[in-house]
């Protein structure tokens, strides 16, 4: 009986043990970010970065320098034409989208931590990723 009793006990701390190993993973994988946390595209430390940061820094975060970024966005985005007055404005230029694809690749941030740093929503994220 004592066995019984020892193994019930067990089983409970081992059910107890995964049930908070779930509740701590899905806590710390949570994608939901609110309104107020975003800053706005313009705002954002990227584009304070890109804007007015020096060339130590821009190498340190994207791991190239401004004339080779410059480069590889003239050739990744050669022919391609700006938005005319129709529909939604874009919510992030060209320099944004291939350094968020160069932050994704290079780092192990996720797309929560990435959507702080360039000033969008998880689905404009995803979208420029899955484009990139």
């Amino acid at each position: 009986m004592l066995m019984l009793l020892n193994t019930r006990k067990g089983v409970k701390y081992l059910c107890l043990f995964v049930l908070l190993f779930y509740a701590s993973n899905s806590i710390r994988n949570r994608t939901k970010l609110h309104h107020c946390a975003l800053l706005s595209p313009h705002e954002s430390p990227w584009a304070t970065l890109y804007h007015r940061g020096d060339a130590s820094l821009f190498l340190a975060l994207t791991g190239m320098a401004r004339h080779a970024f410059s480069l590889l966005h003239d050739v990744l985005f050669v022919g391609q034409q700006q938005r005319t007055g129709r529909g939604r404005p874009q919510l992030m230029d060209p320099n944004a989208e291939l350094c968020l694809s160069l932050f994704f690749n290079d780092s192990t941030m996720g797309y929560k931590h990435l959507c702080l740093v360039f000033g969008c929503t998880p689905t404009v994220c995803s979208k420029v990723i899955n484009k990139m």
